[in-house]
């Protein structure tokens, strides 16, 4: 009982996600790094081609809309 008011739930799965890494992940280690640097090197040349984009994005839909105003006036 005195446990459970000591350690908190995410603490305890703090600690098990960290022996779970100590002990399977030192020999994937460097693959795990890799796959995350390019999966974050991917979400920001999204995230840039996005903002690339975004401002003919609203061009086109500015011109969209005043075309239906015309039409509808």
């Amino acid at each position: 009982m005195y446990f459970q008011q000591v350690i908190g739930f995410w603490e305890v799965v703090f600690l098990v996600i960290l022996v779970i890494l100590i002990l399977v992940v030192p020999s994937r280690l460097p693959q795990i790094m890799r796959d995350l640097g390019r999966a974050i090197r991917e979400f920001k040349k999204a995230l840039q081609e996005t903002e690339e984009v975004a401002p003919e994005v609203k061009k086109t839909f500015s011109a969209e809309e005043s075309k239906e105003r015309k039409e509808k006036e």
